[in-house]
This record gives structure tokens, sequence and C-alpha cells, in this order.
């Protein structure tokens, strides 16, 4: 019986571990797209499967390379949930729209979760092609 509370505090630990500590992932450019619609591919763990996130926002880089340009286009999710790939200006399945998409022209942007900051820089050529 004490073999059994004690695993299941240490489940309940982890649990509340887990949840609380925050989560490592990456986003990458899954697709250059043309016409200024790329898709991201966000993946953590040892698989790459996707990665819980409360928002997505695309903004367009400052002038001294920070992520405080113009929000070009931002959808958020009351919580946290798992997406693994996510199309420029598609709101993935449960999230609402908070700034509809705007055209990416030539230049610089981030992609990232609001709340995490774990951005990724690209860049959209004159041809609407993202690298």
């Amino acid at each position: 019986m004490r073999r059994i509370r004690l695993l299941r505090t240490a489940l309940i630990l982890a649990a509340t571990l887990l949840t609380a500590c925050p989560q490592k992932y990456a986003i990458e450019l899954e697709s250059p797209g043309s016409s200024g619609d790329p898709s991201f591919r966000f993946k953590s763990g040892w698989f790459g499967n996707g990665a819980a996130v409360t928002g997505i926002e695309v903004r367009r880089c400052s002038s001294d390379g920070s992520d405080s340009g113009a929000v070009m286009w931002a959808v958020s999710y009351p919580g946290r949930t798992a997406v693994k790939t996510v199309h420029y200006g598609q709101a993935p399945e449960g999230f609402a729209t908070v700034i509809k998409p705007s055209s990416l022209r030539a230049g610089c942007y981030v992609v990232q979760d609001p709340l995490d900051r774990r951005p990724l820089l690209f860049y959209v050529k004159a041809s609407g092609q993202a690298e």
C-alpha cells in the first residue's frame, strides 16, 4: 500500500514539473511557399512531433533586428495545444484569429509563440519564396 502511495506521489510530482516547465521546441521553415505563404513545422522531443503553444504570430523584423516589428498575422488558443505544421494565414483547428494575415512582401520576418518567444527568423525574397 505504501509503495502505491509513493508511486502515485511521484507521478503527480512528475506531471506537475512537466507542465510547469517551459517546453523546449524548435520552429523550422517546412515549405518555402510562393506568394509569401510559407509553412512552419513545430518540433519537440526526440521524434520532433509538434509542440504545445499558446499562439502563433508572424512579425516583420524591426530595423534593429529585434522581433518588435509590425504583427503580420496572429492566432491564439485558450491554454496550450500541440501543433505540428502551420501554414501562414490559416489558423490551426481550435485557434482564434487575432490579426488577419497581411501579404508578406520581400523582407525579414519572425514567427513565434508570443508567450514563449522562441523565434524563427526567415526572409521573403522578391519572388515571394521564404528562406
